[in-house]
Parts: structure tokens; C-alpha cells; sequence
């Protein structure tokens, strides 16, 4: 397989002239951009969100170039990383002001995946008409993420491997136990987990390998594990629902063997969310970037 080569991002950039575009410039001097005037866009941020999103950028400028590097070197291209702010920005300029403390993001972890995909199931409850809170409510010495009337909600992200060999899988399983464990540890009986995992390579082998139970649609069951995948369109993901109990045993059949099952046509090496016209191209005699459609 080859890798990427390591990419250090300088600078996180939004013009909100006319332009409207975020854009990541790396030491090589290429650019990855996301342009929201693009007719094809359906990632529409109001003002207020446009607003929200420069505000971001400006604050913690020195902390997404750093995340944004450890996007790309664990498996998680620079289109999902621009992807996951403004998606978490879409979220958050339609939720309550509580949850702006989604908007801090930690420099060297997986704090932006998370976040966004907090922003995401809590969208969903409130469009259900539940009312998702942080209050402490259970028995455990740490407060889950989220709860909504008696369920709690914890949120696991993982960096997985990008490789696609063995050891790969064997150290994808081992991660999955041990933060599946450590959700166990914050939820009462009845409560839910949330599974999501950088590499691109392992998102599209486990929508290969439970294709069947792939939803887009989310569904918030007691004592359910609801493993997290990028979807195939802007603001849309898939879900695969597993009874908590039986989680880690689906996962470690996935890993000791049955990814061998798995077509090599399955799936492409990337996704790229229809809607979210992002990417590079340099004209050399223009000195000008251009969107390129994946």
C-alpha cells in the first residue's frame, strides 16, 4: 500500500468576501479548498454560521493546523477535515448556545471528529423533539456526553490504522474493545454508544462488510452501539446498529478474518460526500487554485 506522504498544514484560512471559501494552505504550497459559492454546494451556512466559522478559524488558528496535520497522517484525508468544521458549524448554528463548547477544539487528538459527530446525534434529538442535555443523571462518577429523558448517550471516536493488513485489523479490534469499555464505564443501563473512526480505509471496509445493516437513518435504542460511517452526501452519514452486548464480538469477527470476505471492488479508496465541492488543483501559469469535484 502506498502512504501519504506527511503534509504539514500552515495555514487554516476562510475569505468571507464574496469568495467564501476555507481553505488549508500546506509546506509544499498546494491548497486544499472547500468553496461554498460553488453551485453545487449544499453545505448552506447562514451569516450568522459564516460568522461562527471565521470566529473559529481566528481563535484557534495554531490548534487546527496541528489537528489538521494528524487528520492526514492517521488515515483521514483533508477534504473530511475541512468537511468536519463546517458540518460541525452547519450543527451548531442550529442547536441551543450550550453547546458552543463543541466549538474548542484540542490540537492533537480527535476532538474535531468527536465533536462534530456529537453536534450530529444531538441535531437529530432535537429534531425529534427531545431536549439532549450534559446534567449529570446517572450512578457513574463521570457525566456521558449527552442524555435525553432516561438514556445516556457516550461518544467513542478511534484512530484507526490506515493500512489494510492484519496487524492492522488485530490493533483496530483491540482500540474498538478498549473504548467501547470505557463508554461502558459512563453510561447506566439502557444507554447508548456512539462508535467513529478517522481512517478512510476503515470506514469503507466496515460499510463493505456490514453493508446489509448500513442505515441512513439513526436510530436511538437502549443498550444499542451505533457504529458511526461517512456518508456518501453532505450532512449524511450511515449507521449500523448493534446490540451493546454483542458489539465487540461483531467487531472482532470483522477483524480476525471476516474483512477477508470482503470484495476488493466493494468500495472506492475515498469517499466524497456529494454537495461538498472540495479539493486542489494549481494552474501554473495563472498561479491560481481551482475546485476540483471528487
Amino acid at each position: 500500500m502506498t502512504f501519504p506522504i506527511p503534509q504539514k498544514i500552515i495555514q487554516v484560512t476562510f475569505n468571507d468576501d464574496n469568495e467564501k471559501e476555507l481553505s488549508l494552505k500546506l509546506e509544499n504550497g498546494d491548497a486544499e479548498i472547500i468553496d461554498f459559492n460553488n453551485e453545487r454546494c449544499s453545505l448552506n451556512l447562514n451569516e450568522t454560521e459564516y460568522d461562527m466559522l471565521k470566529n473559529l478559524i481566528d481563535d484557534q488558528q495554531k490548534n487546527l493546523c496541528i489537528c489538521g496535520s494528524e487528520y492526514f497522517l492517521n488515515g483521514r484525508d483533508f477534504c473530511f477535515f475541512l468537511y468536519d468544521i463546517s458540518s460541525l458549524v452547519w450543527y451548531l448554528g442550529k442547536l441551543s448556545s450550550k453547546f458552543n463548547k463543541l466549538k474548542k477544539i484540542k490540537p492533537s487528538d480527535d476532538e474535531l471528529l468527536h465533536n462534530r459527530i456529537h453536534a450530529e446525534i444531538a441535531f437529530h434529538l432535537q429534531n425529534i423533539g427531545k431536549n439532549p442535555c450534559f446534567e449529570r443523571t446517572n450512578s457513574k462518577e463521570k457525566v456521558p456526553d449527552l442524555h435525553f429523558e432516561d438514556k445516556d448517550i457516550e461518544i467513542k471516536t478511534i484512530k484507526s490504522s490506515i493500512s489494510n493488513d492484519e496487524e492492522s485489523f488485530k490493533k483496530f479490534s483491540r482500540s474498538f474493545r478498549t473504548q467501547h469499555d470505557k463508554a461502558l464505564d459512563k453510561i447506566d443501563e439502557g444507554g447508548i454508544i456512539i462508535m467513529g473512526f478517522w481512517s478512510t480505509v476503515m470506514n469503507n471496509n466496515l460499510r463493505a462488510y456490514f453493508n446489509g445493516l448500513c442505515s441512513s437513518q439513526i436510530q436511538l435504542k437502549e443498550n444499542t452501539t451505533i457504529i458511526v460511517l461517512d456518508g456518501r452526501k453532505t450532512l449524511q452519514d450511515y449507521f449500523i446498529h448493534i446490540p451493546t452486548k454483542y458489539a465487540q464480538e461483531c467487531i472482532r469477527e470483522f477483524a480476525e478474518g471476516g474483512y477477508k470476505k470482503i470484495s476488493p471492488h466493494a468500495y472506492g479508496d475515498s469517499i466524497r460526500r456529494e454537495g461538498f465541492p472540495c479539493g486542489k488543483s494549481f494552474d501554473p501559469f495563472t498561479g491560481q487554485y481551482t475546485i476540483r469535484i471528487g
